[in-house]
């Protein structure tokens, strides 16, 4: 639903290589976060906060997870969170809110000249909706190993 994918394949198949590919073919940019050791929950949810931000207002992007890419089980709640209902919950502070808003107002008002209504709940409602379009989701698990295993029950 909606372009987001998981693709499963042994280790070394390809399965990030053949994401960026179809992400190129379809004009999506694409982005995998760099996990390192001070990559934190902090770090993602900036991450997540980028891009989500950037399929809001400038169009469609993909953002790629593999397995090994998966430090806190909170990464994967994200995703979930937002596969089940566009919002990922404490992402943005009231700030970042208002200025988001502020951004894709012009923006909102241009393509829903018919539905337009210059209110907080309306606009964010609209950016949402954008952000589900634009952003897919495309985690790569290898087969082999426990990483498939173990998050398939939890997060279906």
């Amino acid at each position: 639903p909606r372009g987001n994918a998981l693709v499963i394949g042994v280790a070394g198949s390809g399965k990030q290589s053949l994401t960026r590919l179809a992400a190129f073919i379809h004009g999506f940019n694409c982005f995998q976060p760099t996990i390192t050791t001070t990559y934190t929950t902090t770090t993602w949810l900036e991450d997540l906060r980028t891009h989500y931000t950037a399929a809001g207002v400038q169009g469609p992007c993909v953002f790629v997870v593999a397995d090994q890419q998966v430090k806190q089980e909170s990464f994967l709640e994200n995703i979930n969170a937002f596969l089940t209902g566009g919002e990922i919950p404490g992402l943005f502070t009231a700030e970042d809110r208002d200025s988001v808003l502020g951004t894709i107002r012009h923006v909102a008002k241009s393509q829903s000249r018919r539905t337009f209504q210059d209110s907080e709940e309306w606009l964010w409602a609209w950016f949402v909706t954008r952000v589900r379009q634009n952003l897919r989701f495309v985690l790569c698990f290898s087969s082999q190993g426990d990483s498939l295993r173990q998050c398939a029950p939890w997060f279906p």
